[in-house]
């Protein structure tokens, strides 16, 4: 499902929720591994995301070509917004 689709389902299901900044957020983008990928491929892929800075000029092309402003780290209870949508709407995940 897409973004757009997701922000749209989310406003219909919680409705007067706001925006991203309300207190039901949920994750846009998301980048994760697979369990079977090198733990330290992995360690050194996050490092590397989580140091770009926008006011590095290099770093601002990576960021620009994909949109973003800064990469954040997340843990799992970051997407229970997402299963609670999910959940709501009828989807299994």
């Amino acid at each position: 499902m897409r973004y757009g689709w997701l922000v749209l389902l989310f406003f219909l299901v919680f409705p007067g929720c706001g925006d991203q900044e309300s207190d039901q957020p949920y994750p846009g983008w998301v980048y994760a591994m697979g369990k079977n990928m090198d733990k330290n491929k992995v360690g050194k892929i996050k490092q590397a995301l989580l140091e770009l800075d926008f006011n590095h000029e290099s770093h601002r092309d990576i960021l620009k070509a994909a949109n973003f402003i800064k990469v954040i780290g997340s843990s799992d209870s970051d997407f229970d917004s997402v299963r609670q949508l999910a959940a709501k709407v009828g989807m299994s995940l």
